[in-house]
């Protein structure tokens, strides 16, 4: 069999299913674009079909696409604990979720930062991470730089809350050690005082016998 021959027989590879820059403009995260970035995101862009019930992308997995809800129903999912918490359900043309983090580059850790799974089957309308990337860092410089400042600052105010919160928890720790130790050091206290208090009676006691003060009978009695 000639190369040729081998060629035809072999089924060609279907093409990628596009948007048209029409169609993307329906969508509300790319209504305002204009017809040359619409043509530029309808020929980088691709539609992909999920089957209901399967994961799209998973928590902490490279992100490598951002995604665009075209039809069906979407959940998505965190992992708190062990457990796999469902933190929003949703049917909602145009929603998005994936690599939303992208135009950060290698200053952040570039993964899912949750689950999206498909409840029916859907339609998605996807870009690459470095296309989304590159969209928003040409399209949008002002904006990149008013989301980059929010993010970094608003990573710092929780660190310093969180730390001010942890350090809370352990003065509220420390208080009730400090009580739970003080309560058997004060039944200490309390004991020594009347064990004093006993022994100092015994002592006079002892006196008067050694006095003679206290006959035989007296004594039995006291032993006792």
């Amino acid at each position: 069999m000639t190369s040729s021959e081998h060629s035809s027989d072999t089924p060609a590879a279907a093409p990628e299913e596009r948007l048209s820059p029409a169609e993307l403009r329906t969508l509300f995260l790319f209504e305002a674009l204009d017809d040359e970035q619409l043509a530029w995101l309808s020929e980088r862009g691709r539609v992909e079909r999920r089957d209901g019930g399967t994961a799209v992308y998973k928590e902490g997995e490279p992100a490598t696409c951002f995604f665009v809800l075209l039809s069906g129903a979407i959940t998505l999912n965190r992992r708190l604990h062990g457990d796999d918490i469902e933190v929003t359900r949703t049917d909602q043309r145009g929603v998005y979720s994936g690599a939303m983090q992208a135009y950060l580059g290698d200053r952040v850790d570039q993964v899912y930062g949750n689950t999206m799974r498909a409840v029916s089957d859907v339609e998605l309308f996807v870009l690459s991470a470095d296309d989304f990337t590159t969209a928003i860092r040409t399209w949008f410089p002002m904006a990149l730089h008013l989301l980059e400042g929010l993010f970094f600052g608003s990573r710092a105010a929780n660190m310093i809350v969180g730390e001010r919160e942890r350090l809370v928890a352990l003065g509220s720790l420390s208080a009730g050690l400090t009580h739970e130790l003080n309560n058997p050091a004060a039944a200490a206290v309390r004991a020594t005082e009347a064990l004093r208090e006993r022994v100092a009676g015994m002592r006079h006691k002892l006196a008067m016998i050694a006095d003679g003060r206290l006959d035989g009978s007296r004594l039995r009695g006291l032993v006792e």
